[in-house]
């Protein structure tokens, strides 16, 4: 080895250690950055997860309370639910007893209508004659003390089984109510002047007014009239013909209009003023019974009361 050689040997070797010092501390050095990187990156990766957990935690508590005032308007609706429940309930009981009581009525009426027939069919197979109808039947043919003067008159005169001429109107209009359109006019023209003029020469009266009263079917001269003009026939039969045989009677909201004619009759024409109004109706047999106004089919049977008309034309089916 030469001298210089061995002087340059030191300082290589002290290179040498400093290189070797350089690239350790160096390692160390990308070590540290390396580790600071993870640790960097692991230290973001928790505060993104807290803040994924404080959002979570967050939502979740808006969650509830979504959830909570949810279930508050369910249980609301609950119970207004139950309240309709119960009000329906309710409704529901009353429409059944409504329904009940409607049917106990239907039934009544029932029981009326068989009742009001029962009793027209007595009166016409007991009371009526070919003169009309008699006041009761059998007559009294005795003095009776408790009865008093109905049992004074002879058989088949005044109260004790006369026709008395004002009440037949009423076993008409009865009739008429009840549907009986032929009896209800036969009850009519059995003492209506006009129709027994032909037998003036027993009823022995004016031949175009009415009596107080005929002599019944017990009595000595059936049919025979008494005490004519002496009687408010007149007017009762006005009312039964113009209200229940035509039909046009007026109600507080109107004319109603149902006819009870034989079948006879097929078309005819009224004329009624009524409240200032002339109505003119045109009736016609078909077998339905149906209303029009000026054209235009009502329902029900009453023709509204008209202030600013004045005239109507009505038409009518029965």
């Amino acid at each position: 080895m030469t001298s210089q050689e061995a002087m340059d040997e030191p300082q290589s070797s002290a290179l040498r250690k400093w290189q070797i010092t350089v690239a350790v501390l160096a390692v160390l050095t990308l070590t540290l950055l390396v580790v600071n990187v993870v640790l960097r990156s692991r230290a973001d990766q928790a505060v993104m997860a807290r803040e994924a957990a404080v959002q979570q935690a967050e939502q979740a508590r808006a969650d509830s309370g979504t959830l909570q005032r949810r279930n508050d308007e369910l249980l609301s609706q609950l119970s207004t639910s139950n309240e309709r429940l119960t009000e329906l309930t309710n409704s529901l009981q009353l429409s059944n007893a409504q329904l009940a009581a409607a049917d106990a009525n239907v039934q009544r009426q029932v029981a009326a209508q068989d009742k009001a027939q029962q009793a027209l069919k007595s009166v016409k197979e007991r009371l009526t004659c070919d003169w009309g109808t008699a006041i009761l039947a059998p007559a009294y043919s005795t003095y009776r003390i408790e009865l008093g003067e109905i049992s004074s008159y002879p058989r088949g005169y005044k109260e004790n089984g006369g026709i008395f001429c004002h009440n037949n109107p009423w076993i008409s209009i009865a009739n008429a109510i009840a549907g009986n359109d032929d009896e209800a006019f036969a009850v009519y023209q059995r003492n209506c002047p006009a129709y027994v003029e032909d037998k003036s020469d027993v009823r022995k009266v004016e031949p175009y007014v009415y009596c107080q009263m005929v002599a019944g079917p017990e009595a000595a001269t059936p049919g025979e009239g008494k005490n004519s003009w002496l009687t408010g026939t007149a007017a009762w039969t006005f009312v039964d013909v113009s209200q229940y045989l035509l039909g046009v009677r007026p109600t507080l909201d109107g004319l109603a209009i149902e006819p009870h004619l034989p079948e006879r009759f097929d078309q005819l024409t009224v004329t009624r003023v009524f409240r200032g109004v002339t109505y003119r109706i045109a009736m016609k047999r078909t077998g339905e019974r149906t209303v029009s106004v000026d054209g235009a089919k009502i329902g029900g049977n009453v023709v509204p009361a008209l202030s600013d008309a004045k005239s109507v034309d009505v038409e009518v089916t029965f």
